[in-house]
């Protein structure tokens, strides 16, 4: 089996297990609070990416846990959009459809051309400029917005958790590619230990106790290991081939979310969320392609990542494969020869 075949089914199975861990969010409501779901989400999250963080530092002794100081503001900023975009994200799946949810965040790719553009100074052109306008027009024709409609702040609310998410995978962006940069397992841990933090007092305030909700426990339980499978299977995939590869694969997870909503909530999209639907995927697909034929014509940016590639679907960190170890030999076997 190739290394590409490999990542292809890393990515496929990381779509499913965290499709699998917005369902039992869904199933769970209201009977646990939005701060303990993500509390235990951060929870699975820590155990990764400290896994991942030592399996670095024995490759490069100059990575660290928390980062580095001259780094400490943008991993604050990272961590507190990727979390609040989490937080967001669990309680927009109390008020909308599964595949609804899954959709908002595929916007993520599409709105992070335009803050690199605005912020990283990076070049929009025409065809991609195009692509933003009927991503964001198609979405209108999910979110269908009116105020006689009961779910308008949700959607709402998803919206700004998918702006949360672009702003967190830009600063990912810079981390990973600025000169005194950061592994993306640091960022990852940082993410992870913001949220205990932050989550712990939330958490204490809003507990109803465990009476009665034993079976909503043990789906929290349940979804903190989906998430835990789905990050380790996201990082594996770019490890085994490059994310302008197998990017794309991440668009399976709207298939899980719309069998899963409908067997367990009978959830079907009208006319117009189908359209947005087709159109949201069909733009990120031919995104996914352009960008990758542009990539082809235009040399790597540090530590091999181009600017042109774009982050597409989930909250989770994006690893790039090349940006995995930060050390002189890597670098130096990039440079060419005089």
């Amino acid at each position: 089996m190739s290394n590409l075949t490999k990542g292809i089914l890393c990515s496929l199975l990381s779509a499913f297990a965290l499709a699998l861990m917005g369902l039992f969010f869904k199933l769970i409501g209201d009977n646990i609070s939005s701060y303990e779901k993500l509390l235990s989400r951060g929870l699975g999250l820590f155990i990764v990416a400290w896994f991942l963080v030592i399996q670095a530092k024995k490759k490069n002794p100059e990575v660290k846990l928390l980062g580095h100081k001259q780094n400490a503001i943008l991993l604050l900023m990272r961590s507190a959009a990727g979390g609040t975009a989490m937080l967001l994200y669990i309680y927009t799946l109390n008020y909308i459809s599964l595949a609804d949810a899954d959709m908002l965040l595929k916007l993520n790719s599409v709105l992070l051309l335009i803050l690199c553009a605005v912020f990283l100074k990076e070049k929009v052109t025409f065809t991609q400029g195009i692509i933003v306008v009927v991503s964001l027009l198609a979405a209108l024709l999910i979110i269908k917005p009116s105020f006689n409609n009961p779910n308008f702040f949700a959607y709402a609310i998803g919206l700004v958790g998918t702006l949360l998410v672009s702003i967190a995978y830009m600063s990912i962006r810079y981390l990973t590619t600025k000169e005194t940069g950061e592994h993306p397992a640091t960022i990852m841990f940082h993410l992870a230990c913001f949220i205990i933090i932050t989550m712990i007092y939330p958490t204490i305030k809003n507990f109803n106790g465990f009476s009665g909700s034993g079976i909503f426990y043990l789906w929290l339980i349940l979804s903190s290991i989906c998430s835990a499978i789905g990050q380790f299977a996201l990082t594996y995939s770019f490890k085994f081939a490059p994310a302008k590869e197998i990017s794309v694969y991440s668009y399976t997870s709207l298939i899980w979310n719309f069998v899963l909503g409908f067997i367990f909530f009978m959830t079907i999209p009208d006319f117009l969320s189908i359209i947005g639907y087709v159109v949201i995927v069909a733009s990120g697909i031919y995104l996914y392609f352009y960008n990758k034929a542009r990539d082809k014509s235009k040399p790597n940016t540090k530590h091999g990542i181009s600017p042109s590639v774009a982050s597409i679907a989930s909250t989770t960190p994006v690893i790039k494969p090349d940006s995995l170890n930060f050390n002189k030999e890597n670098e130096d076997s990039r440079k060419p020869n005089s």
